[in-house]
């Protein structure tokens, strides 16, 4: 390997540790906001969304949603559906 590859090899490693650090402060976020009822998100999707299985964009989907709903949820107490 050779100090281009090390360099590649080693960005790549940091941008998955800081992917995973957001991904960590998201899910405490909306753990603190539900009061632990939150199951985490799992991993991040670091591919085309067409390139993914149809269970895995629901996943995705569904997660989404759940953050959104739980941000709206203190912005706009009550009138989530609306927004």
């Amino acid at each position: 390997m050779n100090e281009e590859d090390d360099a590649e090899v080693s960005l790549w490693i940091d941008e998955k540790e800081l992917q995973h650090e957001k991904r960590e402060t998201l899910n405490n976020a909306v753990a603190k906001l539900t009061e632990g009822r939150y199951s985490p998100i799992a991993s991040t999707l670091n591919t085309s969304w067409n390139d993914v299985s149809m269970t895995q964009q629901k996943y995705y989907q569904r997660k989404m949603k759940e953050v959104i709903q739980k941000a709206l949820s203190v912005v706009v107490p009550g009138q989530e559906e609306q927004m």
